[in-house]
């Protein structure tokens, strides 16, 4: 497996000869889903997304209402973060 990161965009591309697997880092702190699936050499973002108020859905960032996890495509499941019930974390002591 390898791994190619293009900074501009923050993607992290994995990949091996039969499947691809890309992330993006969102807001310097988000992962985000961008494809699973057949090999691609390169990703070009062909997913839109839209950006506008949500005044009714949860805000992480206070300052900017355009941005919220409940409609982003998440890569990991956080407790409290969005419309995701169940954490995909357990601590123990």
């Amino acid at each position: 497996m390898q791994i190619s990161f293009e900074k501009e965009q923050q993607v992290f591309h994995l990949y091996n000869d039969k499947i691809s697997y890309v992330i993006q880092v969102e807001k310097q702190r988000y992962l985000k889903h961008c494809y699973y699936g057949k090999r691609i050499k390169r990703w070009h973002s062909g997913i839109k997304d839209y950006y506008y108020d949500r005044g009714f859905c949860a805000n992480p960032i206070a300052e900017d209402r355009t941005f919220s996890l409940d409609t982003q495509l998440r890569e990991f499941p956080e407790s409290g973060q969005g419309g995701l019930p169940k954490s995909g974390l357990r601590t123990r002591r």
